[in-house]
């Protein structure tokens, strides 16, 4: 198995790789995962040739969320080896905060879209000048063309979320 791609914090993690080359019995093995402001080290537990890591939810509830470099280095004396090396994103704890907004950022986008679509008044309110100061507005036909680009992004997500595909198939019988 390879490590996961996502891990939520506040929860307890545990997950088993082996690597043929680096046998547990003769390797140590250890999971570092490094963000901009972020950084933790896990060293694995050996079960037969497999590597075990694993946090409790406790340790895990410290884990800052956001995106890491994920690295499993292995060592035996001073031969060091990383056989993984991939991002790995640290979901966050769901249950400790006091709010949350499940949008994705293309569904917030296309609520931000849609709102200055809904409170624009005419099309010609697209210069405003004051006090010797011009402001200009984004175009209605530009908004018009992200609204239309982030509607097929949001469904896009949504049916990858499902499971579905692009196409959906409408099954008829003849007689």
């Amino acid at each position: 198995m390879v490590i996961p791609t996502e891990l939520q914090s506040g929860l307890s993690v545990s997950f088993r790789v082996s690597f043929p080359l680096f046998p547990a019995a003769e390797w140590v093995a250890t999971l570092h995962l490094i963000s901009l402001n972020s950084k933790v080290d896990i060293t694995a537990k050996p079960d037969g040739d497999a590597f075990v890591f694993s946090a409790t939810a406790a340790e895990s509830a410290e884990w800052a969320a956001g995106q890491y470099s994920a690295l499993i280095r292995v060592s035996k004396g001073d031969d060091v080896h990383q056989p993984v090396s991939q991002r790995l994103t640290v979901l966050p704890n769901l249950a400790a905060m006091d709010s949350h907004d499940p949008r994705t950022d293309a569904e917030k986008a296309l609520d931000a879209i849609q709102a200055t679509l809904a409170s624009r008044a005419t099309s010609d309110q697209l210069k405003l000048s004051f006090g010797g100061r011009s402001l200009e507005k984004t175009p209605l036909s530009d908004l018009l063309k992200l609204e239309a680009r982030f509607i097929r992004k949001v469904n896009s997500e949504r049916r990858k979320k499902t499971g579905r595909g692009l196409l959906k198939l409408n099954r008829v019988r003849m007689r």
